[in-house]
């Protein structure tokens, strides 16, 4: 797993839109859906409802979200505190 994935999940789920979360993150659409569908593979677990429009997020999916807002967070808090640190 990878901040870049749950980036990807986080913008999907906020925009209800593969292609909106892709301007976004300034990726390709293929790039988003392809992180998304390895995120689901290796979980093991559906994350979106595809077969409507606009996507969903599955209950498992809607949890992610909620662990990946979390991950970001405390780790954009932690690089604020010790990027700035000389070694």
């Amino acid at each position: 797993m990878d901040f870049y994935k749950l980036k990807s999940l986080i913008a999907v789920a906020e925009l209800n839109s593969i292609t909106a979360a892709s301007n976004a993150m300034n990726l390709s659409q293929s790039a988003v859906s392809q992180q998304l569908k390895e995120m689901e593979n290796e979980l093991e677990i559906k994350l979106l409802d595809r077969s409507r429009r606009p996507v969903t997020v599955t209950a498992a999916g809607a949890e992610l979200v909620g662990v990946a807002r979390s991950i970001i967070s405390l780790w954009d808090d932690f690089q604020d505190r010790y990027q700035k640190k000389e070694f």
